[in-house]
């Protein structure tokens, strides 16, 4: 795989950094990959971009330097890898990021070698990016328990750290959901009140790479890599921020830290000079994540953890969630076992026993997620509800063999 001399171009509210691409294998996929990412204001600075050493909008002086190309080689290096193809640049490619990456790879393809093959990583030279890392500090924001979690917990006055409190909620248009461009939008407008109540504002980010990612890798190879997904958006946007958080969905306990696209060991890996990357939020499970949103009033109206295409209050344009898919009812449940659900406009519909029973708990994370919620309704005396997960395990423990012949069988 060939990534050509990437470029820029400045677009009315929006810089592209796009760069042609080829495959040895002659795959059918796009000619280019592109990222657009918004120009508009950042409440951090009061401008249109952060100001240079010398005065200077920095904006304006990383638009005089040539565009990179380590956006490109972080989101093409899985696609590489199930082709089974080295990964050629034509430009310079930052040698932190490289040493990461070739450690990233090593593990993904240890972790699922059916999928993944180490290949060589060969940019035409090693260079750290010209500019020093910009102040701004995103983290990667989908409205989630997790990203929502993240946003609060690294904001002042709970972060003390000056230089470690988010500046940017990160959305990115074309990640791992079906979302038109009208309803990204209506997601932002959405979300911009509710992360500046947080202190911080909305930075856009929209690209293609879902388009290569998706025919060769398929919707599991997606889920094994969408670590190196976020992080290219971030370097894409590194003119703009120097740090970026990837709010992670699992804790620091041994049996949570099973392989996954996005690791507390691998993530750190994805950063480069100029932009520090780190996995956040593993220090408590999904349950105390909740406990601590309760007291996010922010969050009782937003609150986005729905597996399906965003949809809308019409009178407020909130977004709201299904209630009914499994990650719906599992973050329902929790709520409920705090005796805090009823508060939650997020959720308009009532959670019903038959929902808890019948929910599809697929992943690993999700039925360990059962467990926990069922240890926690015993810990508060929810006798009704360690009943309600006692049968959704036994449902899920049937279902399971059952999807799986039916793939063989397929």
């Amino acid at each position: 795989m060939r990534i050509h001399t990437p470029e820029r171009v400045e677009g009315d509210g929006w810089t592209r950094l796009q760069a042609r691409i080829e495959t040895d294998s002659g795959a059918s996929l796009p000619e280019s990959l592109w990222f657009d990412v918004s120009t508009g204001f950042d409440v951090s600075t009061g401008s249109d971009g952060s100001t240079g050493s010398d005065g200077s909008e920095k904006g304006d002086e990383a638009r005089d330097t040539p565009a990179r190309a380590e956006a490109f080689a972080a989101g093409l290096l899985p696609v590489a890898m199930a082709l089974d193809e080295p990964l050629r640049l034509d430009g310079p490619l930052s040698p932190r990021l490289a040493h990461g990456l070739r450690s990233w790879s090593h593990a993904v393809a240890t972790w699922w070698p059916e999928r993944f093959r180490v290949v060589p990583i060969e940019p035409a030279g090693y260079a750290a990016a010209p500019l020093p890392p910009a102040p701004g500090v995103a983290s990667c924001f989908s409205g989630g328990v997790d990203s929502f979690y993240t946003l609060w917990r690294h904001r002042p006055p709970r972060e003390e750290i000056p230089e470690a409190r988010i500046t940017h909620a990160l959305l990115i248009h074309g990640f791992d959901k079906d979302t038109d461009a009208e309803d990204f939008r209506r997601l932002c407008d959405a979300y911009r009140p509710v992360v500046a109540e947080l202190g911080a504002d909305v930075l856009r980010v929209r690209t293609n790479l879902r388009e290569f990612r998706l025919p060769i890798l398929g919707r599991h190879g997606l889920v094994q890599s969408f670590g190196p997904f976020l992080a290219a958006c971030a370097h894409a946007a590194s003119d703009r921020i120097g740090r970026l958080y990837i709010a992670g969905h699992a804790s620091y306990a041994h049996a949570d830290l099973f392989p996954s696209g996005s690791h507390a060991v691998l993530d750190s890996l994805l950063g480069a000079e100029n932009l520090e990357v780190f996995h956040d939020g593993a220090e408590c499970g999904r349950s105390d994540k909740v406990r601590a949103l309760i007291d996010v009033p922010a969050a009782r109206d937003a609150l986005r953890v729905c597996v399906l295409p965003p949809t809308f209050d019409e009178a407020t344009g909130s977004v709201r969630n299904c209630c009914r898919c499994g990650k719906c009812v599992r973050t329902m449940l929790t709520l409920d076992l705090y005796d805090d659900l009823a508060d939650w406009t997020a959720f308009p519909l009532p959670l019903e026993r038959r929902h808890v029973w019948t929910q599809e708990s697929i992943s690993r994370s999700s039925r360990r997620s059962l467990g926990s919620a069922m240890r926690h309704a015993r810990s508060v005396g929810r006798a009704d509800r360690v009943l309600d997960l006692r049968i959704a395990l036994w449902w899920n423990r049937v279902l399971t063999p059952l999807r799986e012949l039916r793939k063989r069988v397929s």
